[in-house]
């Protein structure tokens, strides 16, 4: 069972941390799991970091890096928002 993201929120509001990230692993069905949480944004995508940084001294796959779901959101409406500036700009012609 993956260690669901509300729980590392409700560890962050309990006792005012900013970033969490928590390595766990289950003996009996031999899994680990990296969870990473951060309150904004930022600390969001820099509890990523830090977990990919813990994944990398795990020697696990660099295919486990992900990115957090609230900032691909941002990254993916940067992006159409960018599409969307260079629609409007003005060409020669």
């Amino acid at each position: 069972m993956r260690l669901p993201i509300k729980a590392l929120k409700e560890l962050s509001k309990t006792y005012g941390y900013s970033h969490v990230v928590i390595y766990v692993y289950d003996q009996a069905g031999n899994m680990s799991h990296v969870a990473t949480y951060g309150r904004t944004l930022r600390e969001c995508d820099q509890a990523a970091q830090l977990g990919d940084m813990l994944k990398d001294a795990l020697k696990w796959p660099e295919t486990l890096h992900a990115v957090p779901n609230r900032v691909k959101k941002l990254q993916d409406r940067i992006k159409e928002l960018e599409q969307e500036l260079r629609s409007y700009e003005i060409t020669d012609g």
